[in-house]
This record gives C-alpha cells, sequence and structure tokens, in this order.
C-alpha cells in the first residue's frame, strides 16, 4: 500500500503549562490561565440541569455570541468563538497566510503564533523587547513587504508586561492597513487587577514604607533576574539559531519539492505538445493522401475531357472537310464574306468566353470567401475540437479544388473549341489569299489538298487523311495524361 506524501513543518510542539518547579506540589499556574479555585458550583449546578450532553452543542455558537455581544455591546457578526484561542489563531494564519508571507511577533511571545504561522508556510520575524515588554518601535522596524500579521498578547506570556491604550492605538496607525494586527487579551482580567491596585497605592500614604521595602526587595529580585536573564538569553539564542537553522532546512525542502513539481509539469507539457505534434502530422498526411487521390481523379476526367475534346475535333474536321468542299464552288467575294463572318464570330466567341471565365472566377471568389467565413463562425459557435476543424478544412479544400477544376476544365473547352475554329479559318484565309483552285483530287484533313496533287499556300502538304491525324493527336494526348499520372504518384 503506498500513502500519499505529507510536507514536514519542523516546529517545536506546544507543552501547556509548563514548569520547572517540581519541588513545590501544589502549584497555580498564571501562563495556562488555569483557574486557581477551580469549576464553580454554580456552573456545575447549571451543566447538570441544563446541558444534554446525548447532542451535538451549537457548531456556531450562536447562543454565547448573542449574550457575549450584549453584555460588551458589539455586533453579534463580528464574534466567533473556537476552542480556546488556540483555534482562533489557527482559523486566522489559514485565512490570511500563504507561503513565504511574514509573521512579525514579540522577542517572548506565546508560542501557537509561531506554529501555525509555520505550519501555514510563513517566515517568523522576531521584535525585540525593551526590559521584557513589547516595543512598538522595534516591530515597526520588521515591517518589510511581506509582512501581513503582528500578533502581540497584552498582557504578554510570557513576561507578563503590558502596552496601554496609547501605545496600542500608536501601533495600529504605524502598521499599514492591510497588515493586521491581532492583540490577544487572554489574561486581561489581571491587567485590570493591576490598574486598580496602581490607583489605590497611589493615594494612599500608609503604603509609603511598604513601597521602601518593596524597592529594596525589587532591586535584589531585579539582580537576581537580571542573572537568570543573561542565561535564558543564552539558551533562547541557541534556541532561536536552532529554529533558524530548521526554517532554512524547511525553506530548502520547499523550494525542491517546487522544482521537483515543476520539472514534472514541464515534462508533462513537452510529452503533451509532442502528441499534439504527432497528431497533426498525422492529420497533414491524411490531407495529402486526399489531395492525391484527388488529383489522380482529375487528371482521369481531364483525360476523358481530352479525348470528348479530340473526338469532338474529329467530326468538325470531318464536317467542315464537307463544307470545304462546297465552298470550293463560290467565288472569292463570297469567301471573304464568308470569312469575315466567321472572324467575327470567332472574336465575339472568344470575348464571350473570356467574360464567362472571369464572372465565373469572380462569383467563385466571393462563395468561397462566404463558406470560409461560415466556416469559421461555425467553429466559433458549435466550440469545434481541433479534429473537426480540421476535417472542415479538407472538405473545403476538396471542394475548392474541385470547383476551381471545374471552371478551368469549362473555360480549356471552350478555348479549344475557338482555337480550332480559328485553325479552320487561317487554312480558308490561305484559300482565298493564294485564289488556288484545285485541277484534280478532294481536299483533305484542314483543308489541305489529298498528297500528290497540287501545291497550296508554299509549301506541298504531306499528310495522308483525317483518321489518321485524328490518330496521331489521340496517341499524344494519352502519353501525356500517363506522364502526369506518373508523376503524380
Amino acid at each position: 500500500m503506498i500513502l500519499p506524501k505529507f510536507r514536514k513543518i519542523n516546529v517545536r510542539s506546544y507543552k501547556p503549562g509548563k514548569s520547572k518547579l517540581s519541588k513545590i506540589k501544589k502549584i497555580v499556574k498564571l501562563s495556562a490561565n488555569e483557574s486557581a479555585l477551580g469549576v464553580s458550583p454554580k456552573v456545575k449546578k447549571e451543566i447538570n440541569n441544563k446541558i444534554n450532553f446525548s447532542k451535538y452543542p451549537d457548531n456556531k455558537s450562536e447562543n454565547l455570541r448573542l449574550a457575549i455581544s450584549k453584555n460588551f455591546k458589539c455586533k453579534f457578526e463580528k464574534i466567533i468563538c473556537g476552542a480556546g484561542s488556540d483555534e482562533i489563531i489557527q482559523i486566522i494564519c489559514q485565512l490570511f497566510l500563504k507561503p513565504r508571507d511574514e509573521v512579525i511577533l514579540p522577542q517572548y511571545s506565546f508560542l501557537m503564533y509561531r506554529i501555525y504561522s509555520k505550519i501555514n508556510g510563513a517566515n517568523v520575524v522576531y521584535a525585540k523587547e525593551n526590559n521584557y515588554k513589547i516595543s512598538v518601535s522595534e516591530i515597526i522596524k520588521k515591517v518589510s513587504q511581506k509582512t501581513k500579521i503582528v500578533f502581540l498578547a497584552n498582557p504578554n506570556n510570557p513576561t507578563g508586561t503590558y502596552l496601554k491604550k496609547n501605545e496600542l492605538i500608536q501601533l495600529r496607525k504605524k502598521l499599514r492597513s492591510n497588515i493586521l494586527l491581532v492583540v490577544d487579551d487572554a489574561y486581561n482580567e489581571y491587567q485590570q487587577r493591576l490598574f486598580d491596585q496602581l490607583d489605590y497605592e497611589a493615594n494612599d500614604l500608609r503604603n509609603r514604607e511598604l513601597d521602601y521595602q518593596n524597592n529594596i526587595a525589587n532591586l535584589e529580585r531585579d539582580m537576581s533576574r537580571e542573572l537568570q536573564n543573561r542565561e535564558t538569553n543564552l539558551l533562547n539564542y541557541k534556541n532561536q539559531r536552532e529554529i533558524e537553522r530548521e526554517d532554512i532546512k524547511s525553506r530548502f525542502m520547499f523550494d525542491m519539492q517546487n522544482e521537483e513539481m515543476q520539472r514534472d509539469q514541464n515534462v508533462s507539457m513537452v510529452r503533451q505538445q509532442v502528441d499534439m505534434n504527432l497528431q497533426q502530422e498525422y492529420f497533414n498526411l491524411e490531407r495529402e493522401e486526399m489531395n492525391w487521390d484527388l488529383r489522380r481523379q482529375q487528371i482521369q476526367l481531364d483525360y476523358e475531357n481530352q479525348l470528348r475534346d479530340y473526338q469532338n475535333q474529329i467530326e468538325q474536321v470531318k464536317f467542315q472537310a464537307d463544307v470545304d468542299k462546297e465552298r470550293l464552288s463560290m467565288d472569292k467575294a463570297q469567301y471573304e464574306a464568308e470569312m469575315m463572318q466567321l472572324q467575327n464570330e470567332i472574336q465575339s466567341r472568344g470575348t464571350d468566353a473570356e467574360r464567362f471565365y472571369e464572372d465565373s472566377l469572380l462569383d467563385f471568389s466571393i462563395e468561397a470567401d462566404n463558406r470560409l467565413e461560415e466556416l469559421e463562425s461555425r467553429r466559433i459557435d458549435e466550440n469545434w475540437s481541433d479534429e473537426r476543424y480540421q476535417q472542415e478544412i479538407a472538405d473545403y479544400d476538396k471542394w475548392y479544388s474541385d470547383r476551381t477544376y471545374e471552371i478551368q476544365s469549362d473555360y480549356d473547352s471552350r478555348i479549344r473549341e475557338i482555337e480550332f475554329d480559328q485553325r479552320q479559318y487561317e487554312n480558308l484565309q490561305t484559300v482565298v489569299e493564294t485564289n488556288e483552285i484545285y485541277q484534280e483530287g478532294e481536299r483533305g484533313f484542314f483543308g489541305n489538298p489529298i498528297p500528290g496533287t497540287v501545291r497550296q499556300g508554299g509549301f506541298t502538304d504531306d499528310l495522308s487523311d483525317p483518321g489518321n491525324l485524328a490518330m496521331l493527336g489521340i496517341v499524344i494526348t494519352v502519353g501525356t495524361t500517363l506522364l502526369q499520372l506518373a508523376r503524380g504518384k
């Protein structure tokens, strides 16, 4: 069984109520905020009479929050309850901190501040204290662009010192507005009693002697505490160095994990890109095969069209030969009139063919643009995949090629017919200009005389008959088509 990896967090565990007073049996631990009197009998009675332990309690603590809001005259929505202040500290860190943020703590402070800060990946920064009292100026010095939270307890645990109201206000004003200032008032009751005691002693002249004795005792206590503080500072420095070492180690491990994640992501992206390229190449190969098939079909159609054209030409040649026989009996003026009419017809047909070809190309260009725009619009509206888009593009290319070939084939067929008539016209023109009269025999292919009869146009025609010349044209056409097919493969 493979277990998931977990993130190791190097922090010292918190030991509630830790004490080194081993020789004293009964200890009241003020640092743990424990009651020296135990549970009130009224509380016990209230618990036994009104609390149902068989049901879950109200997880939102609405009744408790309502009572707190009435007693302290504050808004119900601004009160949250937790399982001790630890849970509240944990919630704050989870909500406001992310890795590499900074949290500022007093030099001596509640351990849970740093523990939950490090659990959420934040860096803990410590501000020095002046004579075990939190220093506002030292906290301000530690503020950076990464600072997100400032934690402090007032009165402080474990030093027992406190900040006055104006000092807290001063600290809040000097901090940026986006820095959360968290004030832990867990020991506020001791602070209020201390204020009352100081006011009482300041107004009572009978305690002057007691003040003198207290000053002497405080001096001796301060001397003893100074020695203990030096030892404590040395131990704290050692512990702080250990914490910093563990923190550096933790950051290094975190960076290594990030590098491994980045490496895995890069490998995954490269693999995806390779797969996409392979898929694109497959599409291109299929598209080329379709184009080759289309080209072979076009060549076959071209061959069939040319064959039909030559057959038509043979029939036209035969027909024209018969017409030429009849024209031999006409005079030169009649020939010239017919030649003029034939030339005009040929020019008109050529102009019509060019105009029809240009109009067809223009209409085809407009239709192609409209189809391409419609294809792109459907791709966006219907959210086509890349495979669907490539297939649609292939269909569009096939239609484009077929339509282009259709227009060009029609135009070439018209031009071939016009060129054929033009050659016939030139043959008749030669007859008219030379005014040749055949002595014997009949006219042959293209208006030429039968071999061995007479001369025409300044050269002797050695062609035999229309059938042989037509067969020669068919052989040339078939050879050209086969050569194109061989090159296409």
